[in-house]
This record gives C-alpha cells, structure tokens and sequence, in this order.
C-alpha cells in the first residue's frame, strides 16, 4: 500500500501520478491566466479560494502582472510581493463585492467545505466575485478515492469508513481510535459527481481530468473565449 500510495497520490513524489496531472492541470491554468488581457493595462486581479503559496510556487507566471489573493482557514505566508494571504471561509465570500475579480481559482477544495448545501453556498459566491473561473474537483465516480487512496471508499457507509481510517493508514489520514476524529475526516470529504458540478456551476464548461484511462476529476471553466478553453489541449 505504501509504494501504490507513492506512486499514486504523494504530493512529495514528483513522479507520482497525481503530480503529473497537477502539472498538466498548472499548465493549462498558466494558458488561460496570461491569456487575460486588461484594456487599461491594470494588474489582473486574482482570488484563489482555499489556496496555498505553494501551488502558485512553480507556475512560472510573471508576478508583476497581477494582484493574488489567496484565501484560507489557516494564514499563509505569501511568495511575492503581489501576492496576499487572507484568513477566510470558502463559503462565504461576502467581503468581496460582485465581479471584483478578473478570474477565481479554486484548487480541489469545494469537495472539503461541508454538504452539499454548504458546496452551493461556495460556488454561488465563486460566480458572484468572478468575472472568470476555474475549479477542480475530484470525480465520485473515480474508483479509487484520491484522499484515502482506497477502492470504492466514498460508496461505504460512514461507519464502515470511519471503522477503517480507526483501523488502518489511509491514503493522506494516519489511522486514529479516536472515533469522532475518524468520522471528522471521512464526513469532511462530500466528492461531486459531473451531474452536481453542472447544477453548481450552470454557465460553465466542465472538462474531464484522466487518470488510467478513466475520468479521476473535473475543471470547470466559465468566462473565457471558446477558443482558449480545452483542457486536453495543453
């Protein structure tokens, strides 16, 4: 299990297989961003929802262009000086007012935020701040689950889930027999499927992300010319 884990999902492996998709994914995200053009020649501004300094780190992208602002539950430190790190709840983006961004990113984050409800609340005030989107999200369908890199575990009832991470290492979750934190971490993960994507985010383009030949997540895109969108292309 560890060497699949390795392979597959660690973050530390530059050659597992969920870097090399996050690669890919960070290259199509770059072609989109300096495709922005502002017609007064201002800084493009940027909101990234639940975001990390350390997915901005090697996306090569000329900073002095624009304004970042990441939003997180817990603060960052920020890598340039156009960046700005910020404490804040995914869902709720009220300090913000209507289409101030030029584009809001959020990177596999809304499968984190709670219910369903709470995942309607996130992307109606994604499509409320942003002129443009992008945001990734892990498929339910995808066989294996990428957070506890276990076959067929989002179908399991949540005890039998919570039974496991108690039990055994799992994908990114040391096991624990504290009952109420395994339960924390299995419920803190509510996975989408295309169907749910498409009624969050009704005006988008959904792209599928692949992964052994099998659709492992989505990049939903909205606002952008038709012909600068197209996942596979990049």
């Amino acid at each position: 299990m560890r060497i699949f884990r390795r392979s597959l999902v660690d973050r530390e492996n530059s050659n597992s297989l969920i870097n090399k998709v996050r690669a890919k994914r960070m290259t199509y995200l770059k072609a989109l961003i300096e495709s922005i053009e502002d017609p007064n020649g201002r800084r493009i501004k940027i909101l990234d929802v639940g975001g990390e300094p350390i997915f901005w780190k090697n996306s090569n992208l000329d900073f002095s262009r624009y304004d970042i602002t990441l939003m997180n539950l817990k603060q960052g430190e920020p890598i340039s000086e156009s960046m700005e790190c910020i404490i804040g709840d995914a869902r709720d983006l009220s300090r913000f007012e209507d289409m101030s961004f030029d584009l809001v990113v959020s990177n596999s984050v809304i499968e984190h935020v709670g219910t369903f409800e709470d995942q309607t609340e996130m992307a109606n005030h994604i499509r409320r701040v942003g002129k443009r989107i992008f945001l990734q999200t892990p498929n339910y369908w995808f066989p294996v689950e990428t957070h506890f890199v276990t076959p067929f575990f989002q179908y399991l009832p949540i005890w039998m889930r919570t039974w496991m991470v108690c039990n055994f290492n799992l994908g990114n979750y040391k096991k624990t027999k504290d009952w109420e934190i395994a339960k924390a971490h299995v419920t803190q993960i509510e996975l989408l499927s295309k169907r749910q994507c498409r009624f969050l985010f009704p005006d988008s383009t959904i792209e599928n992300e692949w992964l052994f030949g099998m659709v492992n997540g989505f990049i939903i895109t909205q606002g952008w010319p038709t012909e600068v969108v197209g996942y596979r292309r990049h």
